[in-house]
């Protein structure tokens, strides 16, 4: 399992990883995607760009290659 630190909480992650790619420099990111939240934001590795979800509940709904589990549920 891979852990991500949300505030003072530890969520359980799956492991399920998706690709993201920036809006800015095109550069594909490899991310855990969490079982039961939404990642509304993420930082580029490569221009270091402080990315937000557009439309959706999370930047892998606008700009992964996978839906988040959130998402599919509803």
């Amino acid at each position: 399992m891979v852990f991500l630190a949300v505030s003072s909480k530890r969520v359980v992650m799956s492991d399920k990883f998706g690709n993201v790619t920036c809006p800015n420099c095109s550069h594909k990111q490899r991310m855990a995607i969490p079982n039961d939240v939404c990642i509304p934001f993420y930082k580029c590795e490569n221009c270091k760009s402080m990315i937000k979800a557009k439309e959706s509940c999370c930047v892998f709904c606008d700009y992964g290659d996978t839906l988040c589990p959130v998402s599919i549920k509803k």
